[in-house]
């Protein structure tokens, strides 16, 4: 898990600094986008499942119940005190 985080903060910083705002419409082609054509997406993957595997939800690796578990999170989030039964 920490691995994925490592991986996906280090390519987010690398693409982020390929950013330049004087390239107008051209695409960037230097850097991680040599390699990738969007970096910054495979990194927030990377981070995502990273954070996925630390918290140690397990079930939210498969996706038949990963889908359960990100509803029962959310109902839990989006009760009036944040927490409570789901």
């Amino acid at each position: 898990g920490a691995l994925c985080v490592a991986l996906g903060t280090w390519l987010r910083l690398w693409a982020a600094s390929y950013h330049e705002s004087g390239l107008g419409n051209r695409p960037i082609t230097a850097g991680p986008y040599a390699w990738i054509r969007h970096p910054l997406y495979v990194a927030n993957f990377f981070l995502g499942l990273g954070i996925v595997l630390m918290a140690g939800w397990r079930p939210m690796v498969s996706l038949d119940e990963g889908i359960e578990e990100l509803l029962k999170a959310y109902r839990m989030l989006a009760s009036p005190i944040g927490y409570g039964n789901v």
